[in-house]
């Protein structure tokens, strides 16, 4: 047994600590509750709880089946942050806000070259966010845990928030989507990346609408939108890589169907499609200089030796691997395989390839959205599900970030086991897209104000014998 690792969660400290994080994230979440609301109160209660117990969920198994894990090796790495205290303020500040090419010598020698992820920028990420975490927490992972799952409610009531805006019809179901999918509610909760990026993808989404389409709150917006970005790009800049056509596509479809003239739609759309892959591939572009692995260049090589990586990974540990079978890493060798990437993230690991307790939770949920979409299109029909996609900007714009986020990482994972976990940020998308053609928006019906104009009443008279009028 993994005592180093069994000490984190059975300290006195985690228990303490991670019932006083809890009290104290209910009182801050009761302060910050929203008074007027166009969701209801419980959908905030119930999406807090859900990441808690996410958190809990995701830690003890950890703990108790896998023995650690990255999450460890992130605790370990915020708890050498927050130690460095002891040294000096300075020697904490360096190691939460300087690049590795800045550091002082001293600090490295005295503390950063003891966190295994230092030099990994997108991966000691996570070791910052702890540093600054763990003054309050005092470096207990229980505590850490249950304020990253804080963190991830918070983005994804953002993104729940906004997309109720544009259906209220269906607040239900966009609950369902962004809180209760399984595998977001575990692997969207605990000490990882994926939490991070998750919650960041969540304040992307709703300020993104404040400035394009609700067009409210711009400054404030604008400064969340920035440090969202900022974020996603930082840890995993491909979630940019695959949503940035999508985001451009959708708020040009909305400001195209504006215009009230049918004829005048149907001629610029042709137009709306060209600036949307035009201004996709600008930003696919513009992101993958930011970093030399996603670059469009080395796209390809990045998702070969990933896929290698894992795969060999997979063979070591008897694990969960899986194979797309022999094709070259070209654009036009990945293409081939899109159908059978995208069904692998989608629909797989299927009931009877199932090897672990692990396995058989991500197929099921795999095998319940295979169920569910399947429903849908019979449900809809398919050609009236098709032609729903066609005109809901919002259904066509979140199925092709979905289809291109699960294309690039069914090509690039070849493990189920990381593959539960990199598919999170689409998921509710795919859900809410699915939704949204089984539950379509009603069509605002207008009605003619019709003038209604009243006889006036005819008046008699008659003459009195004195010669004077008299009215009836």
């Amino acid at each position: 047994m993994n005592t180093m690792f069994l000490a984190i969660f059975l300290g006195q400290i985690d228990l303490f600590m991670g019932l006083f994080i809890i009290v104290l994230i209910l009182i801050f979440a009761s302060l910050l509750k929203p008074k007027k609301s166009i969701l209801p109160e419980r959908y905030w209660w119930w999406g807090i709880g859900l990441k808690l117990i996410g958190a809990l969920f995701i830690s003890l198994i950890y703990e108790y089946y896998y023995r650690g894990g990255d999450t460890t090796m992130y605790h370990l790495g915020g708890k050498t942050i927050y130690e460095s205290l002891g040294d000096s303020f300075f020697a904490w500040f360096e190691l939460v806000f300087v690049g590795k090419d800045n550091i002082d010598p001293n600090v490295y020698i005295n503390h950063a070259r003891k966190i295994y992820f230092w030099g990994d920028e997108p991966t000691y990420f996570v070791c910052r966010v702890l540093g600054i975490t763990n003054l309050i927490t005092f470096g207990s992972y229980m505590g850490n845990a249950f304020l990253f799952s804080f963190i991830s409610f918070l983005g994804s009531w953002c993104m729940l928030l906004g997309l109720a805006r544009m259906f209220p019809h269906i607040k239900r179901y966009l609950f369902l989507g962004v809180f209760c999918v399984p595998s977001v509610v575990v692997w969207g909760s605990g000490i990882f990346k994926d939490t991070l990026t998750f919650a960041a993808l969540g304040f992307m989404i709703w300020a993104f609408l404040n400035i394009t389409i609700f067009r409210r709150k711009f400054v404030l917006s604008w400064i969340v939108l920035a440090l969202a970005v900022l974020v996603i790009q930082l840890v995993k800049i491909y979630i940019l890589l695959s949503i940035a056509p999508a985001l451009i596509l959708w708020v040009l479809l909305i400001y195209k169907d504006k215009f009230k003239n049918a004829f005048v739609r149907f001629v610029i759309g042709p137009f709306v499609f060209a600036m949307a892959f035009g201004g996709g591939f600008y930003a696919i572009s513009y992101f993958g200089q930011q970093s030399q692995r996603y670059n469009l260049e080395s796209l390809a090589y990045t998702a070969e030796t990933t896929a290698r990586w894992l795969s060999y990974m997979s063979a070591v540990d008897g694990g969960s691997g899986y194979s797309l079978g022999d094709f070259d890493y070209s654009t036009t060798g990945m293409l081939r395989k899109a159908l059978p990437a995208v069904n692998v993230t989608l629909f797989r690991p299927y009931l009877w390839e199932v090897k672990n307790i692990t396995m058989l939770m991500a197929a099921l949920e795999s095998f319940a959205l295979l169920c569910f979409t399947i429903y849908v299109f019979y449900k809809r029909g398919i050609a009236r599900s098709f032609a729903q996609m066609i005109s809901e900007p919002t259904i066509l714009s979140f199925l092709v970030y979905s289809l291109i986020f699960a294309f690039a990482i069914g090509i690039s994972t070849y493990n189920f086991g990381s593959l539960v976990r990199y598919k999170i940020p689409m998921l509710p998308f795919y859900v809410i897209g699915l939704v949204l053609i089984l539950y379509p928006k009603p069509k605002r019906v207008v009605r003619k104000r019709v003038r209604i104009i009243r006889k006036p009443k005819e008046v008699e008279s008659f003459v009195l014998p004195n010669n004077r009028l008299e009215w009836k």
